[in-house]
């Protein structure tokens, strides 16, 4: 039996009449009992008081011990009539069924466990307990080291469980698929990796993401392209994935992808080279359709610098090549044309210019330095955007331009309008190029005179 619980009783503005004495409802352990007292204070004008239980005569003691449930009402008789109810309630006398179970975890991992009182309104509190000094009253509690972990519960009965939880160490094992190339037809054999698996009760085959049927076997047969992953469940969690492709002829210069069929202008100062993705197998290439020397030129790659004694301006070369591959000799059936021309893709910048109105030299501004009739702008290095800026002589800015404003040039004249002296100016221009549809980004400054 716990010791009686002692309530004193307030009586609140008592001297008005028909006034209720607010009590609140109390709640205790079944078997137990509270004991409350009479309130204190000047109650010398009431005749006598009386105590209720669910509406019957219960006491006139000043001090009553109650241990049953329901309701309770305290009266105090005058001319008027002071009173009060309250509930006598139990807590939940259910008992949490506590079975933890011993558990393994990874050393990467950790055990979570949630506790909520809410659930068991008999137990004011609780405490965990575990090794190294771990202790927390947390309802959501982490446990990540090796030992005995104890719950003890203190409410209306005391109730404790254990459970002991082991930390497996991660093993040091690891492997790697190598993506592979199938010709298309053929099969490949993928094999579970070699090694100490013995700590993994399991691992799974995937294809594109869905398990594969054959998930138990220690091999798989591979006949169609996509993506491939094998899982291994255990300490540590083991994945890896690769890529099943067929062979497929492209062909790439200077590590950016040519369009077939098409005429693509390139600049001779560039060293343009052609690559196809073929480094391990032998390479047979053609000129306008006459082979080339395949002792000289049978690698993945061709230099067109290298194969041509003269370089003919703005003539178009036809370039084919046949792959042996170990399944069979593919050749491509289209051409790549080149058209050599001669260039720099930048910018040229005058070195005066006059505004003063007369439709003459009036605006700054850069001129593209490849301009020529031989130049095809879409597919060589014409200028994207632009942005300019103008300092005077002593590096103060004075404005900056942009391709895309309304005026995308200077005109002589401050962010105010008006119009600058004449004298020495600098420029500082931030530009970008397409280089065979690849963007790049330049820079070039200098001086310049305005005149008026």
């Amino acid at each position: 039996m716990r010791n009686p619980i002692f309530i004193l009783l307030i009586l609140i503005n008592f001297n008005l009449k028909s006034q209720d004495l607010f009590l609140q409802d109390i709640s205790i352990c079944p078997g137990d009992s509270v004991q409350i007292s009479f309130p204190s204070g000047d109650f010398s004008s009431y005749s006598n008081f009386t105590w209720l239980f669910e509406g019957q005569y219960f006491s006139n003691d000043s001090n009553i011990s109650i241990f049953t449930e329901g309701t309770y009402e305290l009266q105090l008789y005058n001319n008027d009539t002071l009173f009060s109810q309250f509930e006598l309630n139990y807590f939940d006398s259910s008992v949490p069924e506590l079975n933890f179970v011993d558990t393994t975890i990874c050393e990467w991992d950790y055990l979570l466990l949630e506790f909520s009182l809410s659930n068991y309104e008999s137990y004011f509190d609780f405490e965990w307990f575990g090794p190294g000094g771990f202790y927390s009253t947390d309802s959501i509690t982490q446990f990540s080291t090796t030992g005995m972990y104890t719950i003890e519960i203190n409410g209306c009965e005391s109730l404790s469980d254990s459970f002991n939880l082991d930390v497996t160490p991660n093993d040091t094992l690891d492997f790697t698929f190598n993506d592979s190339l199938i010709c298309e037809g053929d099969t490949i054999i993928i094999e579970f990796p070699s090694g100490d698996f013995s700590n993994y009760d399991d691992f799974t085959w995937y294809f594109n993401n869905d398990t594969l049927e054959m998930q138990s076997d220690s091999s798989i047969i591979i006949t169609s392209p996509g993506e491939y992953s094998l899982h291994l469940n255990g300490c540590p969690y083991l994945s890896d994935n690769f890529y099943v492709n067929f062979y497929e002829f492209s062909l790439l210069m200077s590590d950016s992808e040519l369009n077939i069929d098409s005429t693509i202008n390139i600049c001779l100062e560039e060293d343009p080279v052609l690559i196809t993705p073929f480094d391990d197998f032998s390479h047979l290439w053609y000129l306008d359709g006459i082979p080339l020397d395949t002792d000289s030129y049978n690698e993945n790659t061709l230099s067109i610098s290298e194969i041509l004694d003269v370089i003919n301006i703005n003539q178009v070369y036809s370039y084919d090549v046949e792959i042996d591959f170990q399944c069979d000799i593919i050749a491509s059936n289209n051409s790549v044309n080149l058209s050599v021309v001669e260039c720099e893709c930048g910018l040229d910048m005058p070195n005066i210019f006059t505004p003063d109105g007369n439709q003459v030299n009036d605006y700054f501004k850069p001129f593209n330095n490849y301009e020529g009739e031989f130049v095809d702008p879409e597919n060589l290095c014409m200028s994207t955007d632009f942005h300019m800026e103008i300092f005077n002589q002593w590096g103060k800015h004075i404005i900056s331009i942009d391709s895309d404003d309304e005026l995308p040039y200077w005109d002589g004249k401050n962010n105010n309008g008006k119009i600058m002296n004449s004298g020495v100016y600098f420029y500082r221009i931030t530009y970008r190029v397409n280089i065979h549809n690849i963007p790049d980004q330049k820079e070039i400054s200098g001086y310049f005179y305005l005149y008026k």
